[in-house]
């Protein structure tokens, strides 16, 4: 009988699956660092942490297979795992790039509703662009890293990207 039927996960999906625990635990892990280094950790928000840690197991899994394009170079010149990675870690990027493809299909299914809406549009556009790269920005990582590479490349894709205004 073959069993590669059975197979949920292949090696791939089993890593990205990796790279965003890892991201989020991370992130989670951050944030609670100084209350247990102040010990002001209060167990009553253990549900915060732990929802925010699978949000960010779920951001990075979406980033890892989500098809982007940054510029004129692709963002998939970063490997899948360390995409789920950064989106394990800053699952309110994801959320930004998610609400901006929501926006982008509304808006190829309602047509262009005139001048006003796309001068909000470039407007919304500007003011997520800023929020993300301060985001990104705020990111840290073992300098001389691949990660550390990584890091630095999608803020200079960022800064470089052509503005909507």
């Amino acid at each position: 009988m073959d069993d590669s039927h059975f197979a949920i996960l292949d090696g791939q999906s089993i890593e990205i699956l990796g790279q965003a625990i890892l991201g989020s635990s991370l992130y989670v892990l951050f944030r609670a660092q100084k209350f247990l280094a102040d010990r002001a950790f209060d167990p009553r928000y253990n549900s915060v942490y732990f929802t925010r840690w699978v949000t960010g197991v779920i951001s990075g899994v979406v980033l890892a297979y989500l098809p982007l394009k940054a510029g004129g170079g692709e963002v998939r010149d970063f490997s899948p795992g360390l995409l789920a990675l950064l989106g394990g870690f800053t699952a309110e990027a994801v959320e930004l790039i998610l609400k901006r493809l929501v926006e982008i299909l509304v808006t190829a299914v309602n047509g262009d509703s005139g001048e006003t809406t796309k001068v909000q549009m470039e407007a919304a556009q500007k003011a997520r662009e800023t929020e993300l790269l301060a985001k990104i920005v705020e990111i840290k990582v073992e300098p001389d890293t691949p990660e550390a590479k990584a890091v630095e490349q999608i803020k200079a894709m960022l800064k470089q990207a052509p503005s909507s205004t």
